[in-house]
């Protein structure tokens, strides 16, 4: 899931101070939520392309981590195929 400056979920948002890619009032774009595999993430990570989709960025701290993923449970803009994958995860991260 990605981060907006586009108005999507005005319930979730993201300020700077949260993280320091966000430089202005950010919207959680649960709409656009993606799921692929680890190896593909990777892999366009490590790419050297000026192009590539997806940049390394500072860890976010935890409390935003944890309203990110409470976003995802209680946003009218989350998919039910993503918020099975998530609570999928949590299971198997017990």
């Amino acid at each position: 899931m990605g981060v907006t400056s586009s108005r999507v979920d005005p319930e979730y948002t993201l300020s700077p101070g949260d993280h320091p890619f966000i430089r202005h009032r950010s919207y959680i774009n649960y709409p656009k939520a993606e799921i692929f595999p680890v190896e593909d993430l990777r892999k366009n990570l490590e790419s050297v392309e000026k192009d590539r989709r997806y940049r390394l960025q500072e860890s976010a701290h935890s409390d935003v981590v944890e309203y990110i993923c409470r976003g995802l449970l209680e946003s009218r803009y989350s998919s039910p195929r993503h918020i099975r994958f998530y609570e999928e995860a949590l299971k198997k991260s017990r």
